[in-house]
């Protein structure tokens, strides 16, 4: 029997069928055209032997005998079906992999597991890949994990490439301790680590400031008969730059010429920042004409490591826009990190105006402002004192979608705070950060202080919130502590000038010029003889001059008098 693929209509049939049909047409054709007898004959052969042939002779076209499906059938081997499984489990594990889908991964895997079946080594190597690609503690753990399962499965062992993704993670969150220690393993397990494997550990120290550690290994690679590329060389060089040291990072840049590697941007950009860190600002610029001479371009990031650093000293906001200026001269477009370090340079003057002018070239350059940006911005008017543009920024930041934090609300806060009535919108400003979802920290409780002043009792209940948390200080019990002299409670002043263990003059002087303008002689000469007592000392000029005002205010001149002969037995000299 003869099948066709796909319809599996029988020849048989087929056959029969078309002799019956020719017969019949051979009849009819015998009747009209009146063949002869020798003719009929021959009409009647071809009738017979056309659907023999038919079906005797199998078509060709993707055909094949019943009986060879059967033996192809046979010979075919059947595959087990924990093979079927195994394969088809390990297929989703890297398609997992692939996608990043570590949960998809792992319930692969653990499916595995409970079905008795052996991860193989492309198991381990994608999910080491997937999870070494996530980055974080959480990627850097889930490699190390794999990785130790790996080294714990029966026939199976790590390569090269699997260990130095598990380095490479672990130095990216700086754990060098555990980044050497996998480098030391791997002559456990027949490898030889390669540049880079060593260069993943130096970076790994140079994430933690560790500079002695990272020469160590670059000088451990060279006796290993691996020889330091570029990538080595400036791996060291960062961990110079991080831990501020440029003396190293020069003496290794210039090893790195005398090794024949010629040195990139980024090379000196690390020596730059090495110089900048440890506050040497002209030996960093010099550096960067070093970088022209070598026909080497510097980048934003080369002035922003300068800039940056001079504008955390203070009073350089002169120096850090002559930088800009010089930037711009050079050819280098600033970026926003740039216009963030200028403008944070005038939020630490608290100069608005120039803080305003870069505003603008920014905008004029086409930059958007980001997080850092906003932070100056919101900075620079809260010191000038304009609470009201401070808010206006405040919302600005609010309304793009960027993220405010704490500090955004607090800078406001305590702008409001400093203001005289300003309580109110400070506690307005407070109530916005409530609803945005972030909660008020020490320094929102200490900017709630100054702005409560007028509130004793609220300004006390913010100094509780802020000694519960640890983030009180002497300062701040002053604050309120003169908050309940103004409003005329002397006892319960008093009794906050009690909490502070160790209260200075300046603590007692504070409470004592609240009194005197309060016209509370009485109060203030018994404060002044605690004061004697407590501190063990006399009082000084400034000290008894507060006390000669209360005697003024209050039109006492027969205790001013006393005061004065006072002074003059304990030798204390009256100023003019």
């Amino acid at each position: 029997m003869w099948v066709a693929r796909g319809n599996h209509i029988s020849y048989n049939f087929m056959g029969g069928l078309a002799l019956i049909l020719l017969a019949a047409a051979i009849c009819i054709v015998s009747d009209v055209w009146a063949l002869d007898m020798p003719s009929l004959e021959e009409a009647l052969l071809l009738a017979l032997c056309l659907p023999l042939c038919l079906y005797c002779a199998p078509l060709r076209w993707n055909q094949k005998p019943l009986k060879e499906h059967k033996v192809a059938a046979k010979a075919e081997p059947c595959r087990r079906p924990q093979e079927t499984t195994s394969q088809m489990l390990t297929a989703r594990i890297r398609a997992c992999a692939s996608k990043s889908d570590l949960d998809g991964l792992e319930a692969a895997a653990k499916q595995m597991r409970a079905a008795g079946l052996k991860l193989g080594s492309l198991c381990f190597g994608a999910a080491i890949r997937a999870y070494s690609s996530k980055g974080g503690a959480e990627g850097a753990r889930g490699a190390e994990r794999w990785l130790q399962a790996l080294t714990d499965e029966p026939g199976c062992r790590p390569n090269v490439i699997s260990v130095n993704m598990v380095i490479g993670a672990l130095a990216k969150v700086g754990d060098l301790g555990k980044a050497e220690m996998w480098l030391r393993r791997m002559s456990e397990f027949g490898l030889s680590p390669d540049a880079t494997s060593y260069n993943c550990v130096i970076d790994a120290c140079a994430r933690v400031n560790d500079v002695s550690t990272a020469e160590a290994w670059l000088k451990e690679m060279c006796q290993a008969g691996i020889k330091a590329n570029l990538i080595s060389y400036s791996s060291v060089l960062n961990a110079c730059s991080r831990a501020g040291d440029p003396d190293r990072a020069e003496e290794w840049l210039h090893q790195m010429q005398q090794s024949g590697i010629d040195p990139n941007v980024i090379c000196f950009n690390a020596v730059v920042r090495a110089c900048a860190r440890a506050g040497h600002h002209d030996r960093a610029v010099d550096w960067t004409h070093r970088m022209r001479q070598l026909g080497l371009r510097p980048t934003a990031s080369t002035y922003s490591s300068v800039m940056d650093s001079l504008a955390k000293e203070g009073n350089s906001l002169q120096l850090v826009e002559a930088m800009l200026e010089g930037m711009r001269r050079d050819g280098v477009r600033p970026d926003v990190v740039i216009y963030g370090t200028v403008l944070g340079a005038c939020s630490r003057a608290g100069d608005a105006s120039r803080a305003s002018h870069w505003l603008q070239q920014m905008r004029n350059d086409g930059i958007q402002p980001n997080v850092v940006c906003f932070h100056a911005l919101i900075g620079v008017h809260a010191r000038a004192g304009d609470a009201e543009e401070a808010t206006a920024w405040l919302q600005k930041l609010l309304r793009s979608g960027l993220p405010a934090s704490n500090a955004s609300f607090n800078m406001v806060i305590k702008a409001w705070g400093a203001k005289p009535g300003g309580r109110a919108r400070a506690e307005a400003v407070l109530e916005q950060m409530r609803k945005y979802g972030l909660k008020p920290d020490a320094s929102t409780s200490a900017a709630m202080i100054a702005a409560c002043t007028e509130q004793a009792s609220t300004a006390e209940s913010w100094l509780r919130s802020l000694q519960t948390c640890g983030a009180a200080d002497t300062s701040h019990v002053r604050s309120v502590m003169e908050a309940h002299a103004r409003a005329g409670d002397v006892e319960r002043a008093k009794a906050m000038l009690d909490e502070i263990r160790q209260p200075t003059a300046a603590c007692y002087t504070g409470l004592l010029r609240t009194l005197s303008k309060q016209g509370s002689l009485e109060d203030v000469e018994e404060l002044v003889e605690r004061m004697r007592r407590d501190l063990g000392q006399e009082a000084s000029t400034s000290v008894y001059n507060v006390l000669l005002s209360a005697c003024a205010r209050s039109a006492n001149t027969e205790r001013a008098e006393h005061w004065l002969l006072q002074m003059a037995a304990r030798g204390v000299v009256a100023d003019v």
